[in-house]
């Protein structure tokens, strides 16, 4: 397969079902170091066991609505 985000950092927000999960399982099959943000501690954990399984996974728990956890996002992909 292409590892065409090889060492790229992608912070998926709602990473942890659906649409987002399903991105963060491709991205991290093609080389991508993947932060996986949600609400949902639950399922955020959920996908990142399941993305650690092809490839590099990171978490932090987030509110999009909140300015705090946007930068803790952020921060958090930099030091990635």
């Amino acid at each position: 397969m292409n590892k065409r985000f090889y060492k790229k950092v992608i912070l998926i927000t709602g990473g942890g079902s659906g649409i987002g999960r399903d991105t963060s399982l491709l991205l991290a099959s093609e080389g991508a170091h993947v932060l996986i943000s949600d609400i949902d501690a639950q399922s955020r954990e959920r996908t990142t066991k399941m993305v650690k399984k092809s490839g590099d996974a990171h978490f932090v728990q987030a509110d999009v609505r909140r300015a705090d956890q946007v930068k803790l996002m952020i921060d958090t992909a930099v030091d990635i």
